[in-house]
């Protein structure tokens, strides 16, 4: 570790009696460093591609509301056509998962689009256009009328059992 520190001139790791963590050079030459090698990882299949041989490893970072039916659904379709692929499926936070895509231990995250991308080194991109509805019982505070969608501009109110909902 020291040999480490020497060669990038700077201090990598905290060194105290309870053990070692990284400093913030640390973090980021361990970032770099997962990411170098994840290149090479992809290096490899992309060889593989090109020889017509689609095998890999695909690590698919799941937010709580797509890792029902959505993720589950595709990998089976992919896992159908492609058989040496290896798929795992990680669920977490959303704040987790993106960390984890920062540092390569996931290649994706599938979940709901913010409304702003997190930086210039993610991209974000729709893959699915569903429709997004709310629902609330008739007897709360949050009851809204077709007039109140029509002027908030969120959309047209449909009636469904047991409340209201909008797009």
């Amino acid at each position: 570790m020291r040999q480490l520190e020497h060669m990038a001139g700077v201090r990598l790791f905290y060194r105290s009696a309870r053990g070692v963590r990284l400093t913030e050079s640390g973090e980021a030459v361990l970032r770099r460093s997962k990411l170098a090698l994840d290149e090479l990882r992809q290096a490899a299949e992309d060889l593989a591609a090109t020889q017509g041989k689609v095998r890999g490893r695909l690590v698919i970072g799941s937010l709580p509301l797509s890792s029902g039916a959505l993720v589950p659904r595709a990998v089976d379709r992919v896992l159908a056509r492609h058989k040496d692929i290896q798929i795992a499926i990680v669920d977490g936070t959303y704040d987790g998962l993106m960390y984890q895509l920062r540092h390569a231990d996931i290649d994706v995250l599938v979940g709901a689009l913010r409304p702003h991308a997190p930086g210039a080194d993610i991209i974000q991109t729709p893959c699915l256009k569903i429709p997004c509805r709310w629902w609330c019982a008739r007897a709360t505070r949050w009851k809204a009328s077709p007039g109140w969608f029509a002027r908030s501009g969120v959309g047209i109110v449909d009636r469904s059992i047991g409340g209201q909902s909008g797009p």
